[in-house]
């Protein structure tokens, strides 16, 4: 049996498993799962994880655990994303993880950004790209050439984040997506002029906003990766999806589109984000991977291994 590894990503709003193995020169997907453990929760009040996220998330990742010992794995690797590297108190979650065997380190914002990149390139042929990774608490940008890191940027804004900032209610009321707008465009001002100046190129999307966004618009009413994975969306389709979304409350997003509980509140603001992004870069379109930082740290595990 060839060697498997399990890796997993503790986002701001979910915590992601991917078990997977090298074959034939290429990763291969065995198995995933997703919790919302919603860990970034009054993360920007308080500068700390609460008892209660830390909880969540520590069960989650339990379970995550003993399934990737289900598969016969023997190698697990956890990184954390903004929540984790900004709470004061991220040691903690870190601590209790350790007690069940799995290794949970907090990554920069930079090495967020690189992660993504390497998952959402891998198989594409493009000779250019820009990757970008909207999740609970920041987004990530990273752009290359001829599969060459570039440049990467990460930016203190996400669904959460932004979601909760602006005390956002679900359905949104009147003038909310005016507000968001104007908070992303605040933020956008911390982008780098090299990224504004990258001459015109794929505009690649992953993780959890832009998988979403893709099962909502192919009208799937549940996840189906062979599906989601490399499928467009058109500014004009989001822009539409961002108007229904914003139309209604949590439970209807859920029993409409097919979205879990834990995505379906913050969903519109992590779109509105996506969709800033398309006018930032005057595109038209952008293509869904569905994968993330979980595969980007599969990819470094193996191909380590192989140089070495």
């Amino acid at each position: 049996m060839q060697e498997r590894v399990a890796t997993i990503d503790v986002g701001s709003n979910s915590c992601v498993l991917l078990i997977s193995e090298w074959r034939e020169g290429r990763l291969v997907r065995l198995a995933s799962r997703i919790a919302f453990t919603r860990l970034a929760q009054d993360l920007d009040v308080s500068a700390c994880l609460s008892p209660a996220s830390i909880m969540r998330s520590t069960e989650a990742l339990r379970g995550f655990v003993e399934l990737a010992r289900e598969f016969g794995v023997k190698r697990l690797s956890g990184v954390g994303t903004a929540a984790l590297r900004e709470a004061k108190n991220g040691a903690d979650l870190i601590a209790r993880v350790a007690e069940f065997g799995l290794p949970l380190r907090a990554i920069s914002g930079a090495e967020e950004a690189r992660l993504s990149f390497c998952s959402a390139i891998e198989g594409r042929d493009e000779s250019a790209a820009l990757v970008v990774d909207v999740g609970g608490a920041s987004s990530e940008f990273a752009w290359g050439r001829n599969g060459r890191l570039e440049g990467r940027v990460s930016l203190p804004i996400g669904s959460v984040r932004l979601h909760q900032g602006l005390q956002l209610e679900a359905p949104w009321q009147v003038g909310d997506r005016a507000r968001v707008d104007a908070f992303i465009a605040d933020a956008f001002e911390q982008l780098p002029e090299a990224l504004r100046q990258l001459e015109p190129m794929p505009l690649l999307a992953v993780a959890g906003t832009a998988v979403s966004a893709a099962q909502c618009l192919l009208g799937l009413k549940g996840y189906d990766a062979e599906i989601i994975d490399g499928s467009e969306i058109k500014a004009e389709s989001l822009d539409s999806l961002i108007a229904d979304l914003a139309r209604q409350d949590a439970p209807t997003r859920c029993r409409e589109f097919g979205l879990p509980s834990g995505r379906a509140d913050v969903l519109p603001a992590g779109l509105a984000i996506l969709r800033s992004v398309l006018a930032l870069r005057g595109e038209s379109r952008l293509i869904v991977r569905d994968r993330g930082v979980a595969w980007g740290e599969a990819l470094s595990l193996f191909q380590g291994e192989l140089k070495g």
